[in-house]
């Protein structure tokens, strides 16, 4: 497995996930049932070659083991998790023996891929599952979160909501410890990681402010929106402020007819 640290921030990205509910914690090898393709409704075979190639290098170098090189596709919660957790990882070479990429979203700047990952060891055969997050910075592309893919990304038409307010008012919730209203605006995963993170009796005695918060859309079609959410977050514990500059994806979801916040992935 993989894991996380921020050396220059230390507790204060500690402070800022905790604030944001972001949970750290990935499953990079497990084994998953994948969605049939025909409830996929946004799968897509035409997308930017580059992705596909930051995705099988990314791969290929985790399963020999070639970790430096690996490194260095990952950004976000993805590389902290993997940083921190290859200090205890003992892995094994393996022969990597197929990868497919079998559902794509896509945009200029965002991606999501559900991928399937074939190993061997010997005689012993490996059939993984997983979801990668990407983003792309500058010319190139960098995977920020790995996961499993736990629901489908249905396509559909371009939804009209006020999803700017939307975060806004959930971040006015959290800056005025207002726990219920800030619940109300989630759904799981976000609302499970919430309710343990604020209502913890650690962040009892932490205040934040949110300023100069930019929202972009980067994907918006069906059920699902993806926005990328910058901000500045000044997190205070006793006498003590510490400055954060953060950027996350948010994912919203329409559930029942109702747009709520159901994940935050740590882009940088």
């Amino acid at each position: 497995m993989l894991l996380i640290k921020d050396k220059k921030t230390g507790i204060s990205l500690k402070i800022a996930i905790v604030l944001v509910l972001v949970s750290l914690i990935v499953i990079l090898f497990g084994i998953f049932n994948p969605f049939s393709q025909n409830r996929i409704l946004a799968s897509s075979t035409n997308y930017n070659s580059d992705i596909k190639a930051v995705i099988e290098s990314y791969v290929g170098y985790a399963v020999q083991n070639e970790w430096d090189k690996a490194l260095s596709y990952l950004r976000g919660e993805a590389y902290l998790i993997v940083s921190t957790n290859l200090q205890n990882y003992k892995g094994e070479n393996l022969k990597l023996k197929n990868i497919d990429i079998y559902n794509v979203v896509s945009g200029d700047n965002f991606a999501i891929a559900d991928v399937k990952v074939v190993s061997q060891n010997e005689n012993l055969l490996y059939n993984k599952y997983f979801r990668y997050y990407l983003y792309k910075e500058g010319n190139s592309w960098y995977i920020f979160s790995i996961g499993t893919p736990d629901k489908p990304i249905y396509g559909g038409k371009h939804n009209k909501y006020d999803f700017v307010g939307l975060i806004k008012d959930y971040f006015n919730a959290v800056q005025n410890k207002e726990f219920d209203k800030a619940f109300s605006l989630l759904t799981t995963p976000a609302l499970e990681h919430g309710q343990n993170s604020m209502l913890s009796p650690e962040s009892m005695n932490i205040s934040s402010r949110f300023k100069n918060i930019q929202i972009k859309e980067v994907y918006n079609q069906g059920d699902n929106v993806f926005l990328r959410v910058s901000y500045t977050v000044d997190t205070t514990i006793g006498e003590k402020t510490v400055q954060k500059n953060m950027s996350y994806i948010f994912e919203v979801d329409n559930v029942n007819g109702k747009w709520l916040i159901s994940n935050m992935k740590l882009v940088k």
